[in-house]
């Protein structure tokens, strides 16, 4: 009898675990209905955010060439933002890449970021460079856990540029410098927002001959009703195409 009895309490306990597996992997697939039947404590432990990874992926080139596309049908490069000695800024300097969950649309970005000559005329300018080199593409993939060890928040954000733009046979500059969200998934319970910034520009190189430089923010924002955790990745492009990760 005892042995049966012992016997029935390992088959609760292996139930309990794999109810709690395969809760684990369904998370995403949560609803109000079958949260609000869990207990306190798995309700605490669904809700928790304990683990962030960021992971580089495949580049998604999709991206690069759509908005390459729809640039085609727009005019102008946007307004001057920033200036330092001979290279100056346009576009825009903040923009959304996720609203409330849901990827923002690359075309309604105001402009792509370019960094050129400071000239008066800038499209002028613009128009009169040369030597650009195909774009520079880079992905990364950002998961969020939770307390089960289900992932309940990812995307992923593509910076591209191209560079080596030359105007007057000198320098090296930077054009169609932007960073896009795709691949968004946020499981019920929780909230979601990221947006990308121009923190500073540089002359890398001499007066004569400038090389563009600038730091770019990813700026973004996981919470629940539990925790709220800000995060942002900081890159680094040049006019010689350089992309790098700083954090």
């Amino acid at each position: 009898m005892k042995s049966f009895t012992c016997l029935s309490r390992l088959a609760v306990i292996a139930t309990l675990l794999f109810s709690t597996n395969a809760f684990s992997l369904d998370a995403g697939a949560l609803n109000k209905a079958k949260f609000e039947k869990l207990d306190t404590r798995d309700q605490e432990q669904y809700l928790e955010i304990v683990d962030r990874e960021v992971t580089e992926v495949y580049p998604r080139y999709d991206l690069v060439y759509n908005k390459l596309v729809s640039e085609k049908s727009s005019a102008g490069l946007g307004e001057v933002f920033m200036t330092v000695d001979k290279i100056l800024a346009l576009g825009q300097k903040i923009w959304k890449i996720v609203d409330a969950g849901k990827p923002v649309s690359s075309t309604k970005f105001t402009k792509p970021i370019s960094i050129i000559p400071n000239m008066d005329d800038v499209n002028g300018t613009f128009s009169s460079m040369s030597h650009w080199r195909a774009p520079i593409v880079r992905s990364f993939k950002v998961a969020y856990r939770n307390g089960f060890g289900s992932e309940v928040i990812s995307f992923v954000y593509t910076v591209v540029f191209q560079y080596g733009g030359k105007f007057e046979g000198k320098g090296s500059y930077i054009t169609g410098l932007f960073v896009s969200a795709s691949n968004v998934s946020v499981s019920w319970g929780f909230n979601f927002s990221a947006s990308s910034e121009i923190m500073s520009i540089a002359n890398q190189g001499s007066m004569d001959s400038p090389v563009a430089s600038a730091v770019v923010n990813i700026n973004y924002k996981a919470s629940s009703v539990l925790k709220s955790i800000d995060e942002t990745d900081i890159f680094y492009v040049n006019g010689d195409g350089l992309l790098q990760r700083m954090n």
